[in-house]
């Protein structure tokens, strides 16, 4: 690489044209040798340093940067922003936070959190005060159970099952089979959940019962993550470890 080599960097992000709008230099702009994807590798480039009275603590220890797509020639405002970089200094080394915009631009989440919701974690787990009731509560998991064991829960949500929280299978002297978490239990009659929904309830008699037996699979299906790229199942993981407080070090 010589100093006067031009990649293109207020044009292109990698190899593809993210400003397309800007003027190009008058050298031509020369291919990458390597190009990561962002879920390997982040960076922050240049960004805004923080100096001020009302935080002093992150006086030179803290940088911004927010990405952005340019939808028009030279119009800063109707930029659409697509995540913000934070860079902190703690414990004497630097670490990098990514916050993702939302489709109405107003607000922007850790991307952990983003995680969270969008494979659709807070409908059977309860997290922070929010969230369902079927699964466990994962508020203070890091306090019960190790890291290792977390990031083995979801990516082989059927290793270990809790039997709380275990399935039962049903199968009724007519040959129909229920799954399904037992809700409540008295002499007569079973109530059963067999699913997030408040309608996904099913009542069985004990005496049309002619078998039951614990499932040994997890009502979280298998493969809920595989939408998610490794580094986002890391900020997840990192997102429950630390109850979503983003200046903790594991989203380092």
């Amino acid at each position: 690489m010589r100093s006067d080599d031009n990649f293109g960097w207020s044009v292109y992000e990698g190899n593809h044209p993210f400003y397309p709008h800007r003027k190009r230099g008058p050298t031509p702009i020369l291919p990458l040798t390597i190009e990561h994807h962002h879920s390997e590798f982040r960076s922050l480039t240049g960004g805004v340093v923080y100096y001020g009275e009302q935080l002093p603590q992150l006086n030179e220890a803290a940088l911004v940067q927010t990405l952005s797509i340019e939808t028009g020639p030279a119009n800063a405002a109707v930029n659409r922003r697509i995540e913000t970089r934070v860079m902190l200094r703690q414990q004497g080394e630097w670490a990098g936070y990514s916050y993702r915009w939302n489709d109405e631009q107003t607000d922007a989440v850790l991307v952990g959190k983003a995680a969270f919701q969008s494979v659709g974690c807070a409908q059977c787990h309860r997290f922070a005060g929010e969230g369902g009731t079927v699964g466990p509560d994962l508020s203070g998991i890091n306090r019960r159970v190790k890291k290792r064991e977390i990031l083995e829960s979801i990516i082989e949500p059927s290793k270990v099952i809790a039997d709380e929280y275990a399935a039962t299978i049903f199968a009724t002297e007519s040959g129909k089979l229920v799954t399904g978490r037992v809700e409540r239990e008295d002499g007569d009659e079973l109530i059963i959940r067999t699913g997030p929904g408040n309608d996904d309830v099913v009542r069985l008699a004990k005496r049309d019962i002619a078998e039951r037996r614990k499932s040994p699979i997890s009502n979280m299906p298998a493969g809920t993550v595989n939408v998610l790229e490794k580094n986002q199942i890391l900020d997840l993981l990192a997102y429950l470890i630390t109850e979503g407080d983003a200046d903790a070090p594991a989203f380092k």
